[in-house]
């Protein structure tokens, strides 16, 4: 909206953009917390959990509705809505959202625990494929990826580009869904990797940046910057209330649609390859999980970690959560950086 009145440029929007939403969890967290706990919308623990975490049955969780339309306004105030990149994240933010925030009420209205593995697995492809169909009627996906640390680009087949494209959105909601399991460790991770991202975003939509670290230059991505930006805000925002120990979750209407969100902007910022470095620990979380179940299954019941994901192996070990969650983010800090070392500039 304001992006129509005044010729701010990118970066002046995008900082405005996060001022917003940080603003409104600060001062409104407390009633956001009351008004998900009136709803019911507490977190069921699973049975299996670490004992420690039976104390945190019944708090407030969906946190992550709040980071979305936190966040939608201020994209609204000042992002511009007329850049076809811009809508296509935001429809992709919104789905996964609907989702996620589905998932938490199911959980709260059934027995079970909310939607089955295979039936959120099974919406997540369909929403992929939506995303990336959204996608290709708004602009042309290009279908040469940039490969980290190496002055070499692959192009891929039109069509495995595509599943390749699915694969990502849909592995990126996943992986940073497993990795929620912890008092601000999806969200301090999020912030880490969203930041990254920001950066290939703002310098693949700048044709001197992108000609200087041969990014492959896109005109207008860079708008995305703005909705990056807003989402940080949102959350540095979560995270003044997620910090240990913990008064609201994200659950899935945050984890699943961040994760979504996060594969496909590094879908629009041609900087695919680099996903796996600056979200390290969320692929490490979800390889942890497929490697603990295929390994009970074939040596029929014996495992290899303690407790899969990762963070449980560590707690059962004796390890705080406090000091998991920071030795973690230190990581995540770490291969955040190697994400960026990874372009080569001229």
């Amino acid at each position: 909206m304001l992006a129509y009145l005044f010729d701010y440029k990118i970066m002046e929007r995008a900082v405005a953009a996060a001022i917003i939403p940080l603003l409104f969890f600060i001062f409104f967290g407390g009633k956001i917390i009351e008004l998900l706990r009136n709803w019911g919308l507490g977190q069921k623990v699973y049975h299996l959990a670490p004992k420690s975490h039976f104390s945190k049955e019944g708090t407030p969780t969906a946190g992550g509705v709040f980071i979305y339309i936190f966040s939608l306004i201020s994209i609204l105030l000042f992002g511009d809505l007329r850049n076809n990149y811009l809508l296509s994240s935001l429809f992709t933010f919104s789905v996964f959202t609907f989702l996620g925030f589905l998932d938490d009420v199911l959980k709260k209205k059934s027995k079970k625990r909310g939607l089955t593995v295979s039936q959120k697995f099974f919406i997540q492809i369909v929403l992929s494929c939506l995303s990336i169909l959204v996608a290709e009627l708004l602009f042309d996906l290009k279908t040469p990826v940039r490969l980290p640390f190496l002055n070499i680009s692959v192009d891929f087949n039109y069509i495995l580009y595509i599943l390749f494209c699915i694969f990502i959105i849909t592995g990126s909601s996943n992986a940073v869904n497993l990795t929620d399991g912890l008092d601000g460790l999806a969200g301090g991770h999020l912030a880490i990797a969203f930041a990254v991202s920001g950066l290939f975003i703002y310098f693949s939509g700048h044709s001197v940046f992108a000609k200087y670290f041969e990014l492959f230059f896109t005109p207008g991505v860079g708008e995305i910057t703005v909705l990056i930006f807003a989402i940080l805000g949102a959350l540095l925002g979560f995270l003044w209330w997620n910090n240990f120990p913990a008064q609201i979750f994200m659950g899935d209407s945050g984890s699943l649609s961040l994760g979504a969100l996060l594969g496909f902007i590094s879908i629009l910022g041609k900087f695919e390859f680099f996903l796996p470095i600056l979200g390290f620990l969320f692929v490490i979380e979800a390889l942890s999980v497929i490697i603990q179940v295929a390994y009970f299954k074939i040596t029929g019941g014996k495992r290899i970690f303690r407790m899969a994901p990762l963070h449980h192996h560590f707690e059962l070990g004796g390890m705080s959560e406090p000091k998991v969650v920071a030795r973690f983010i230190i990581v995540a800090i770490i291969f955040g950086a190697i994400a960026i070392f990874g372009i080569k500039p001229r």
